[in-house]
């Protein structure tokens, strides 16, 4: 029996401002690995406005599935 594959992904979404609105820069499933990449973003550019959201995205595993359903 094969393991069971959730549609979503659930985390966080760092987002900074560069001067042209948010956009969106990486996604962590930890919080931990979101506070070590906000830390290393603030060291690294500092002037750069960052924020950080609760959020989902589609399991890149669960749409390969899919389209493999689709293709049989």
């Amino acid at each position: 029996m094969s393991k069971k594959v959730n549609k979503y992904l659930y985390g966080w979404a760092l987002y900074v401002n560069y001067g042209g609105g948010w956009e969106h820069e990486l996604f962590e499933e930890s919080r931990k690995e979101i506070k070590d990449r906000i830390r290393e973003y603030k060291e690294n550019c500092p002037q750069w406005p960052i924020k950080v959201s609760q959020r989902r995205e589609l399991n890149p595993s669960w749409e390969k599935l899919q389209n493999v359903s689709e293709a049989n």
